[in-house]
């Protein structure tokens, strides 16, 4: 008996496919033929959308391709009779894309071989079915006789484009109706992905059905039935509907039996374990953090619920670990490790993505973005252990002036290991950072943009404050509204001391002849404030692990906007435990340009450390990828393919729950690269969930809601957005703005047309069970701040939302973090020395070398090592990258969608000339700044690589 192994998945092409029949443009093509005009209606072209998850249906034993599981099973033809047609049937000829398993297929280089050879002898065929929109005569769904692909055997696949094309032909009843859906089952061994499939018509014209998911085959059920743990479901057959939208009540009636039972496939049944395979979505909180059953167990708090609120994850179903958590008795059990008892590797490339994704969310090849996450493990994995064996000696070793710098970018670092350049992670290095050909055990460094263009210009007061607009956390300046600043969090006197001590006397000097009180009246003062979380956090972090080694302050900055329209940071706040109580001290910076105050310098590093901290776990991980991922969920779950607003929101999500399934493993994890190299630490996530459960509203999210509650804008219906900018050169939110305005305005038109009234919307139960799913399962901790799906113009502004949090807010804060904290000087991870008291013999030390000393404050090369590799892989744009105003021409059969997505795309493209003739522009000076770095985060295309612009659609690493 042959034995197939799990087998690994190949990526959808890195580029969406161009259709592979020739055929009139998307816009000209007709959906009639003249023998059969009955089959097509009005105009058709693809099914689901790009990384869409495609139609399934339940098979029956072998036979039926039917919807409905019972009873209806002798429908289709036996396999015998596959090719018999009637004389009077019109034969349509189709071409379809396929890729097999054969691009990075290191679990089973041979799949594509056995599924030729399984064809050739007729032991399984690939099998097609076309459904009609309408009934047949006794209420039931009308198909085509099943038809095989030909010529399966003697393709010539290509294992570096992965993909082929194949003919089939199709036998179709006068009568048949209009083509609605294609029903597909695998008999292979092995499954294949389904790029697209082209129904050629009389007179040329063309149907497509566009497609992008993978078609298990029928063998999963014998390779997964009965192994422990698993509860599987038999994979039901596929279904593809066309691209031609349509809101539940108006779905043709031959099609609503398919539609219903997908939606019910996809939901599950929310028990078993899940294998790579499946096509199934649930929730789960956070209990995979930890390893509860390792031989020395860590334990990290459940996120989500009644303790800590968090956002859903994808459930996995591992089972739960009898290890309790000492630290938090009332925690519900954690998830079982990948690995112990009971809990088996079935996923591809066992060892390296040992997680479970629903197969149509996992993308694999070279250089794409889910091949960055490979790559993301492969760090924390694999690379960090190598680096560490490089300070097997000094693991103090740090940094002792810029050249030191200077030789890293240039020389690299040389990897002391006797693994082969060809064997495993090494050769994801190579294809992540470009070795082209050089050693593979030298991890060699592009130079950061921040110390590109100047040795010192990261520690000017004006690069800092330039980087709170035009950095890589850009989100999180505020207005000052009270100084002294209050507790944002209530903290009691009696514990953390005074709120601030911080007086008038320290800041006048910088506000330009103004008062405290005219300078808050006139949008002239700001304020960053990370003191409340951090002084909760304080004690722990420096009691815990590695709590000796690190040093950090709970701080808040104070800026003044001043005349040349610089933001200047005056004055930093800096506390810290001391006692039964905390000390509070203020640096305020040197008031001539030019001098330097080595005290000041310290304390502008430790904000910054902090800054770094709050911008990976909040502004980054928290705000786009946690958030997201219900989101995902519920769009799965809740709407069909079919669905316009499905269709709308499909591009925002691909490769997110990838991701973040990696995160998971190699990020966020206990004793991953946050815990290890940032100065939180062990108490990472759970800071994270503190601040979503004191801060994360759904509305706060809106780009124009965000900037007016952090008082950087006022409402103006007259500007774009709605919103008034309070200062004239905050370069985030000036290009955000025009982002966000031509994303509402699209999506106001494409909703307009997909529903014709509020009430439509009102009555549309795929949308409303949608909602009522993110609000009350997704985010169920979250009581207030969202609003209702009652109106176009709401379903507009949430789809806003999704759309920004998914795209250019994630561009915003993740595609620059090699650029700016790949120079460790300029965003340390965690600092490793106390700013030193006067007269103390730390003082003397400093005072005699001022800029040793900071560099001696600074992360060791052991810790900037791993973080500078982290950075270079977020930072990356994978090849199958699709941007702002990017989407297949299938996407679409709608004429009067296709015109608006158009002049989206169109209104994109002159925005990117805009945000450049805006870098240009000498007068708005926080545009490049001492270090003479653009503000390119926000242009909306970019090419593969290490860019610094783009703005993709998803996140998508």
């Amino acid at each position: 008996m042959l034995r197939v192994r799990a087998p690994f998945r190949v990526s959808a092409h890195a580029v969406a496919p161009s259709n592979p029949c020739v055929t009139p443009s998307a816009s000209t093509r007709s959906s009639v033929c003249s023998k059969s005009s009955s089959l097509m209606g009005t105009a058709v072209q693809s099914g689901p959308h790009e990384n869409s998850m495609s139609q399934q249906l339940p098979q029956g034993n072998g036979k039926s391709l039917h919807p409905v599981r019972a009873g209806l099973r002798d429908l289709v033809p036996d396999q015998m009779n596959l090719l018999h047609h009637k004389k009077d049937q019109v034969k349509v000829e189709g071409e379809m894309l396929i890729s097999n398993r054969t691009v990075l297929d290191f679990d089973n280089p041979v799949a594509s071989l056995v599924d030729k050879n399984v064809d050739l002898l007729g032991l399984g065929k690939i099998q097609f079915q076309l459904v009609s929109e309408d009934l047949d005569k006794n209420g039931k769904p009308k198909l085509t006789n099943a038809a095989v692909v030909k010529n399966y055997a003697f393709s010539d696949i290509s294992p570096l484009a992965g993909q082929t094309k194949y003919k089939i032909n199709f036998q179709v009843d006068p009568d048949f109706g209009k083509i609605g859906a294609v029903v597909v089952r695998n008999k292979h061994l092995n499954e294949f992905f389904l790029h697209s499939l082209c129904l050629k018509l009389d007179g040329g014209e063309v149907v497509d059905f566009f497609c992008n998911s993978w078609v298990n085959p029928e063998s999963y059920e014998m390779q997964f039935k009965g192994i422990k743990g698993i509860n599987y479901t038999p994979l039901p057959d596929r279904v593809f509907f066309l691209n031609k939208a349509c809101l539940p009540e108006d779905t043709p009636a031959g099609l609503k039996g398919y539609r219903e039972e997908d939606l019910k496939y996809l939901k599950g049944t929310g028990k078993g374990m899940r294998v790579f395979s499946d096509r199934i979505y649930d929730y789960d909180v956070y209990n995979d953090l930890g390893r509860p059953d390792s031989r020395n167990p860590v334990m990290r708090p459940v996120l989500g619920g009644d303790n800590l609120p968090y956002p859903r994850r994808c459930r996995t179903g591992r089972g739960y670990s009898s290890t309790k958590n000492p630290a938090v008795p009332s925690d519900p059990p954690s998830e079982k490790e990948m690995g112990s008892d009971g809990i088996i590797a079935l996923g591809p490339l066992v060892g390296l993505l040992d997680f479970y994704v629903p197969c149509d969310e996992f993308f694999g090849g070279e250089k794409t973005s889910a091949f960055l996450a490979v790559g993301l493990k492969s760090v924390a994995h694999t690379l960090v252990p190598l680096i560490k064996g490089l300070f097997t000696g000094d693991r103090t070793a740090h940094f002792d002036s810029i050249q030191d710098f200077k030789d890293l970018y240039a020389k690299g670092v040389k990897l002391n290991t006797n693994q082969e350049a060809k064997d495993g992670p090494l050769v994801f290095v190579d294809s992540l950072f470009n070795a082209a050909g050089d050693d593979k055990r030298v991890l060699k460094f592009p130079v950061p943009q921040v110390f590109a263009n100047s040795d010192f210009g990261w520690n000017e007061d004006e690069e800092l404050g330039r980087q709170t607009l035009a950095g890589m956390n850009p989100v999180v300046i505020q207005a000052l509204t009270q100084y002294p600043p209050k507790s944002t969090m209530n903290l009691p006197e009696d514990v953390y001391g005074p709120n601030s001590v911080l007086t008038d006397e320290q800041i006048l000097p910088y506000l330009e002849g103004l008062s405290v009180h005219e300078a808050i009246d006139a949008k002239k003062l700001f304020i960053i404030d990370y003191h409340d979380p951090f002084a909760v956090y304080l004690p722990k972090i420096l009691k815990g692990k590695w709590g000796d080694k690190k040093r950090g302050y709970a701080p808040r900055a104070i800026f003044f906007y001043n005349k040349e329209g610089a933001m200047m940071p005056i004055a930093i706040e800096l506390s810290k435990p001391e006692g039964s109580t905390f000390k509070h001290t203020v640096y305020t910076a040197p008031l001539r340009k030019g001098d330097r105050n080595p005290y000041w310098d310290l304390a502008k590093a430790h904000f910054s450390s902090i800054d770094f901290g709050y911008h990976e776990l909040i502004s980054h991980w928290l705000r786009t990828h946690a958030v997201m991922e219900p989101f995902v969920i519920a769009t799965r779950r809740q709407l069909s393919t079919m669905h316009p607003i499905y269709s709308l929101l499909i591009p925002c999500f691909k490769n997110t729950m990838m991701i973040n399934a990696a995160a998971r493993v190699a990020l966020i994890n206990a004793n991953g690269i946050i815990e290890n190299f940032f100065f939180p630490g062990e108490y990472s996530m759970e800071m994270s969930a503190v601040m979503y459960g004191l801060t994360w509203t759904f509305e706060k999210q809106a780009l124009p809601n965000d900037l007016v509650s952090r008082g950087m804008a006022v409402p103006d219906e007259t500007e774009k957005a709605g919103v008034k900018l309070v200062i004239d050169d905050y370069p985030f939110a000036e290009d955000a703005l025009d982002l966000w305005a031509a994303l509402h305005d699209w999506i106001t038109e494409y909703v307009n047309i997909a529903y014709k009234s509020d009430e439509a919307v009102r009555g549309d139960k795929e949308l409303q069970a949608w909602w009522n799913e993110i609000v009350t399962v997704g985010h169920a901790d979250i009581k207030t701040g969202w609003p209702k799906a009652n109106s176009r113009a709401s379903l507009v502004d949430i789809c806003c939302t999704i759309h920004w949090i998914a795209g250019p807010h994630h561009a915003a804060v993740n595609f620059g973090q090699y650029a700016y904290a790949g120079f460790m000087p300029n965003k340390p991870s965690t600092c490793l020395r106390w700013i030193p008291e006067e007269g103390t013999a730390e003082a003397q030390e400093l005072e005699s070398d001022p800029f040793l000393y900071l560099l001696k404050t600074m992360p060791t090369e052991l810790i900037a090592l791993p973080i500078m590799l982290t950075g270079e892989v977020l930072a990356q744009h994978g090849t199958d990258e699709e941007y702002l105003g990017d989407r297949n021409d299938l996407w679409t059969s709608d004429p009067l969608v296709q015109q608006a997505f158009k002049k989206h795309s169109e209104r994109i493209v002159a925005l990117q000339s805009e945000f450049e003739k805006r870098n240009s522009d000498s007068t708005k000076r926080n545009r490049s700044g001492p270090v003479k770095v653009p503000y390119t985060l926000l242009y909306p295309k970019s090419g593969p690589g290490l860019t610094g612009k783009g703005v993709p659609n998803s996140i998508s690493i």
